[in-house]
């Protein structure tokens, strides 16, 4: 009897071992979507980034964590690169609407020298993962110097790559990013390195992978700049600061604000701006961009008299093909400039207010009818570009003129939309698997959920119709909780004008509310 008695307690023992965090510097959780890891000091964050950076895609890497509290993390030399390109992270991250503030790598006067050019961001490289419910306030300044570099420098605010391998599905949803990122390549040799840099994601990639981001904002000062005597491109974006070649991918960008400004200079080739993402060329993925809005300026600085385009600059994105689709999108983006600095007969400079390059599917965009918009080439300029309903027609790239009131009419145009185009606003992260909800499946479905029922009157929110107890959501346009609560059957409250999504436990898990 003693015996069996021994040896249960030598097995509960071990099981409480086992349960107990499997990393050490983080006291609680085991890692399991029952049990996350729990982080909520610096000390806990720099164990996670440890015990990610060794697990070579398993263990820790592909394990689920929360955050707990607001973190600072000013005290920490350089944190940034969670992840990176052969330890990519893998796992469920959610911030539980916890903001990570203090996140400082060099300075936009003395830039930090990072030799691991793809893997700067607060997650360095991720594969297949998760990201939600995550605020970060980063100054990320980022150089190389290398001479043997071929991938110069790249730089994101949330994530530096992301890197899709075939059927993953990689997933941000309701974060944000506030501070300043720029990426720098300062080396003198004719390495093709580029210097890329945005406000999310700094680059997407992977062949017949996809790539979701949701519901996210950007309020950032983001630049590139490539200053190799003969070198790469420098692309910047508000959100995605490059889509990269590859074939099969497929990317929804649905929700999605940024604020700021946005600046790519190069000085020996081409230089891409937008709003919200750049792409680069074929093999070309699948991109849908929908209900998406910028209000950053956007200069892009260039240098090549043939070829190509020295210089692009656009409200909302520089897009590739005929494979990518923008929708609903309203480009309310103070001034655009495209400046293309080399000297020749052929030199080109390109500024549009919603897209530029490429032939795509576009429909229901809008742009304020007041925006700067200039071009300035072989040191000809600025000049103003007027924009016309005759070349808007041709050309589809500028969509329609917002009125004297453009926030208003943007938000009531948004509103409309997605009332007439509900599956549009619920490109879904999550499908029904045995009743409930799952995340992270390899095939995005359409939710069939009843949606909320609610009424706008003088500002007023009236929801009814909940059946039984839900947690109601409302969020603003930049992605900050409004107001979180527990309902039954109906609620009401005063909101300020303004774009917001709805979200209630249950139901068709976001709904754009406008007026």
């Amino acid at each position: 009897m003693k015996t069996k008695i021994l040896l249960f307690a030598i097995f509960i023992i071990a099981s409480i071992s086992m349960s107990q965090a499997q990393i050490a510097g983080i006291a609680n959780g085991d890692g399991t979507a029952a049990n996350p890891y729990q982080i909520g000091t610096p000390s806990e964050l720099v164990a996670f980034k440890t015990a990610v950076s060794t697990a070579l895609g398993v263990g820790p890497a592909a394990a689920y964590y929360v955050l707990t509290a607001n973190i600072d993390m000013t005290n920490e030399t350089n944190f940034y690169g969670i992840g990176f390109y052969t330890n990519t992270f893998t796992g469920k991250f959610d911030g539980k609407g916890y903001k990570v503030s203090g996140l400082n790598v060099g300075s936009a006067g003395s830039p930090f020298d990072n030799g691991n050019a793809f893997n700067t961001g607060f997650f360095g490289g991720i594969t297949g993962a998760t990201i939600k419910n995550l605020w970060v306030d980063v100054n990320y300044h980022i150089s190389s110097t290398s001479s043997s570099s071929t991938n110069g420098t790249l730089c994101g605010g949330l994530v530096g790559t992301i890197y899709g391998v075939a059927g993953s599905v990689s997933i941000i949803d309701n974060c944000k990013v506030t501070g300043s990122i720029s990426s720098e390549t300062t080396a003198t040799s004719t390495v093709a390195g580029r210097a890329t840099a945005g406000g999310l994601v700094g680059a997407a990639n992977g062949a017949s992978s996809n790539i979701y981001i949701l519901n996210s904002s950007v309020n950032a000062t983001i630049s590139a700049k490539n200053s190799f005597a003969t070198g790469g491109p420098a692309m910047c974006a508000g959100i995605v600061g490059q889509v990269w070649q590859s074939a099969g991918m497929i990317l929804k960008i649905v929700n999605c604000s940024a604020a700021g400004s946005v600046s790519a200079k190069s000085a020996s080739t081409t230089s891409y701006a937008a709003g919200i993402a750049t792409f680069n060329y074929a093999p070309a993925p699948t991109a849908e961009i929908y209900n998406c809005l910028a209000t950053n300026t956007i200069t892009s600085t260039g240098s090549i008299a043939t070829g190509y385009i020295g210089a692009t600059a656009s409200g909302i994105a520089q897009l590739p093909n005929t494979n990518c689709i923008l929708k609903n999108c309203i480009a309310l983006n103070p001034k655009i400039s495209s400046i293309n600095n080399a000297v020749g007969s052929t030199a080109v400079s390109a500024v549009n207010r919603i897209w530029s390059v490429g032939t795509i599917t576009t429909d229901f965009n809008y742009a304020k009818s007041d925006m700067i918009i200039e071009s300035t080439v072989n040191g000809v300029g600025p000049t103003p570009i007027v924009i016309t309903e005759l070349t808007k027609i041709a050309t589809g790239k500028d969509g329609a003129d917002l009125g004297a009131d453009p926030m208003a009419e943007a938000t009531t145009k948004l509103n409309s939309y997605v009332t007439a185009n509900p599956t549009i606003n619920s490109i879904a992260l999550k499908t029904w698997v045995a009743g409930a909800l799952t995340e992270g499946v390899t095939a995005v479905k359409q939710l069939e959920l009843n949606p909320i029922n609610y009424s706008i009157t003088n500002g007023n929110l009236k929801i009814s119709g909940i059946e039984g107890s839900k947690q109601l959501s409302i969020y603003n346009i930049s992605g900050a909780v409004c107001k979180q609560l527990t309902v039954n059957d109906s609620y009401s409250t005063k909101l300020a004008k303004g774009i917001y999504i709805l979200q209630v436990n249950g139901y068709a898990p976001s709904k754009l509310v406008v007026y």
